[in-house]
């Protein structure tokens, strides 16, 4: 099966990421400061039985040394395929999502840390005919999605970080061959962090 451009380059992302963070710092650690991060990344993930890749990021404010409270939010770039006889052609399915982040560095140093990372927010999915450009139906689901971080300072304001996370999805009821269970799943991110400012 030929594979999506998109997960080529996440693949070549995490070949550019996991072996900056296998280095030892250059730099004494640093304690954390005060401010906003910005991140923007891509993720791979499973859903419907199949790999797939979103695009997303994050804004968020520090509230402590070591947390920070912001919005996060990902988006389908790859549409999924429904194989659909009831229809006549194959549909598409598109989803995005997003909510309240919060993250705890428990790591004092931050030059090369991991963190834990929980996202509760909401979603919607849509299924349409692609030929025509459709909807069929959509409905809204809740997500709560807990995260594993581990990142690497490349620079005073720049950071990458590889993600590791399950995504749980509840409230899936109104759209034709897609279920709750369907949109869970496992998934590995890479982003690039600028901040604090």
């Amino acid at each position: 099966m030929k594979k999506p451009l998109s997960v080529l380059v996440i693949g070549a992302l995490l070949g550019l990421a996991l072996p900056l963070a296998s280095q030892e710092p250059t730099e004494p650690a640093r304690a954390f400061q005060s401010g906003a991060v910005v991140s923007a990344g891509a993720k791979a993930t499973r859903m419907r039985g199949s790999i797939t890749t979103m695009i997303g990021g994050d804004a968020a404010v520090y509230v402590t040394g070591a947390t920070s409270v912001g919005l996060a939010g990902w988006a389908l770039i790859d549409r999924i395929t429904i194989t659909s006889e009831t229809f006549g052609s194959d549909l598409a399915l598109d989803v995005a999502y997003g909510g309240l982040m919060v993250e705890h560095k428990p790591s004092p140093r931050e030059d090369n840390f991991w963190a834990l990372r929980l996202l509760l927010g909401a979603g919607n999915a849509k299924v349409s005919l692609p030929l025509v450009s459709t909807e069929i139906a959509a409905d809204n689901f809740g997500v709560v999605e807990p995260e594993v971080v581990a990142g690497l300072s490349l620079l005073t304001f720049l950071k990458a970080s590889a993600h590791v996370s399950y995504r749980f999805v509840y409230g899936v009821e109104d759209l034709p061959q897609v279920t709750g269970g369907q949109l869970r799943g496992v998934a590995a991110s890479v982003s690039f962090s600028v901040g604090p400012f």
